[in-house]
């Protein structure tokens, strides 16, 4: 019987140490099933992340793109407006320079009149001094002439 005691004794220690050795298991089990649940609520989470990181680099993109676009936009306006502005100041150049020549070729016609105009009242001087030396020298003849009668 003693051997029958010592048997059930070691069947019971083994029987212990298996039953210890299933509960340190499910603990383990629980342990690891926590540890999976949490890695995946880690995982989702982390997916989500980069779903959002990817969309608002997705927006971020849109956004440099449409700043380029307006940027372009401004910039096209711009010169297109100093072109208008440049045009409308060599419109008004070109319309100046017009009404300078027109006012030369005015200015050189009347200097042209004016030169003629002396010229014209300069033969007429002329003329009369050759006309009051012509009656001068007749009238000096005559005075001679009638003093010598006398």
């Amino acid at each position: 019987m003693v051997m029958m005691e010592l048997f059930m004794r070691k069947v019971r220690e083994n029987a212990a140490s298996v039953l210890e050795l299933s509960r340190q298991w499910d603990e383990y089990e629980n342990a690891m099933k926590s540890i999976e649940l949490a890695l995946g609520k880690k995982e989702e989470r982390l997916r989500l992340l980069e779903e959002l990181l990817q969309e608002k680099e997705k927006e971020f993109d849109v956004k440099q793109s449409v700043e380029a676009k307006v940027m372009r936009l401004v910039l096209k306006m711009q010169h297109e407006e100093a072109a208008a502005q440049h045009k409308e100041l060599m419109r008004g150049l070109e319309a100046r320079e017009k009404e300078l020549r027109l006012l030369d070729e005015t200015i050189k016609e009347k200097s042209n009149v004016l030169k003629k105009k002396e010229e014209s009242f300069q033969l007429k001087v002329e003329a009369e001094a050759r006309e009051n030396e012509a009656k001068r020298l007749k009238t000096g003849r005559e005075g001679a002439e009638n003093w010598l009668k006398l």
